[in-house]
């Protein structure tokens, strides 16, 4: 199991220099560049990941540093790499995640299951 180790990194801007992002259209590109104090990068200045594993292998090839989501992490999305995730120093950005479902849904209990294992 890949783990966060517990050693925290501070967002500096030698390390956003460094960032690795998705390309456009994708809402962790802008939670990204808020979190790295960036209005934008240029497409010219950076080579766009088109999915979260392709940006995990980006990073292994040594092409930068890239923010992924905990949730992620956890599912084991690093798992099999040489890579390292560490925490932000806060206040490090948090994203909120909803589920959303009709009144009327006959499936309040297949809803309530994953809202469990969401939260586990």
């Amino acid at each position: 199991d890949v783990a966060f180790k517990n050693k925290e990194i501070q967002l500096t801007n030698k390390l956003t220099n460094r960032i690795l992002l998705l390309e456009e259209g994708h809402c962790l590109r802008d939670h990204t560049l808020k979190a790295c104090k960036k209005s934008s990068i240029q497409s010219n200045e950076t080579i766009e990941a088109t999915s979260l594993l392709t940006l995990v292998q980006m990073v292994e090839f040594n092409l930068g540093i890239a923010l992924i989501p905990e949730m992620a992490i956890k599912s084991g999305l690093l798992k099999g790499t040489g890579l390292i995730a560490r925490p932000l120093t806060a206040p490090a950005p948090r994203r909120r995640i909803a589920l959303v479902a009709r009144p009327s849904t006959v499936r309040v209990e297949e809803l309530n299951a994953l809202v469990r294992v969401i939260k586990s």
